[in-house]
């Protein structure tokens, strides 16, 4: 998923052929879905593109063929990502992601084994009764992961204004009882999500830094407030200094002052406006 971070951008930009619509490029990916350190692949889908979509970028199609775990038995990934690409001496302009809103509801997916799935269920829809009641919680995906080491854990929450802030986890630990594993993994996803709301921002940490590319690339003035995530992590603080020193972008730290004690800061800047170029379309 990371490999595929990195090219996404050159693709939307590289437009098609003079005088022809764009032609989506249908792109293979072959690697891990489900790994530590890296955006899995239910994040992605379920949290990436839809924000993109909602900053008016073409829609993305993501067709999973096999998943590829960092847990179990080692078997590369595969996935075929559809971009369209942007139309020919076009840009997207800048974006404002500012006001978090009220959370309406939340989605959940859950890759166990077979055996775990009925636990699963039972502890997820008890724990938001009582600690959610009244909000919509729906399960998006149950799904049997296939090895009993196998465990995964995605919470969105999805906000009035189409934000959506998550927190997932690949189980790393010795596999206990599933009713216990279950317990755990949602105690500890659910305090990560409502961390990241209680930040104040329209993005968890990790959205935060995906989108600094986009900012640097749009037309005109892009903000998005991270709450009191502030300047973010490691490497979201990088991919600014690189647009700075690349694109010559000019970051600016607006400060929210509603009277909290934390400083809830917003990064701003004027993007270069990359223009879709006349490519030679995909063959």
């Amino acid at each position: 998923m990371l490999l595929l971070q990195a090219v996404l951008p050159y693709i939307l930009y590289n437009g098609p052929k003079k005088d022809e619509d764009p032609t989506p490029l249908h792109l293979t990916v072959i690697g891990g879905t489900h790994v530590s350190k890296a955006p899995t692949l239910d994040y992605f889908t379920q949290v990436f593109v839809p924000t993109m979509k909602n900053l008016g970028y073409p829609e993305m199609t993501v067709v999973e063929k096999r998943k590829g775990w960092s847990t179990g038995p080692t078997i590369p990934g595969e996935i075929e990502v559809i971009i369209p690409s942007i139309p020919a001496n076009t840009t997207i302009p800048g974006f404002t992601m500012q006001e978090q809103g009220e959370i309406i509801g939340y989605d959940v997916t859950f890759i166990v084994p077979e055996e775990a799935r009925r636990s699963f269920r039972e502890t997820l829809n008890i724990w938001f009764e009582d600690r959610a009641p009244g909000v919509d919680m729906e399960i998006v995906k149950d799904e049997d992961s296939g090895h009993i080491t196998r465990f995964y854990l995605l919470i969105v929450a999805k906000t009035r204004n189409g934000y959506r802030i998550a927190r997932d986890w690949i189980w790393d630990r010795k596999r206990g009882e599933v009713h216990k594993v279950a317990s755990d993994m949602t105690r500890k996803v659910w305090g990560w999500v409502q961390e990241e709301v209680e930040h104040g921002g329209c993005v968890d940490h990790y959205l935060q830094d995906q989108l600094v590319i986009y900012q640097v690339l749009a037309e005109g003035e892009s903000l998005v407030n991270a709450g009191s995530l502030g300047e973010g992590s490691l490497h979201t603080q990088t991919v600014r200094w690189v647009g700075s020193e690349v694109a010559d972008v000019k970051w600016e730290t607006v400060v929210d002052e509603d009277g909290d004690d934390e400083v809830k800061a917003m990064y701003r800047c004027k993007g270069v406006g990359l223009v879709s170029s006349t490519g030679e379309g995909w063959e």
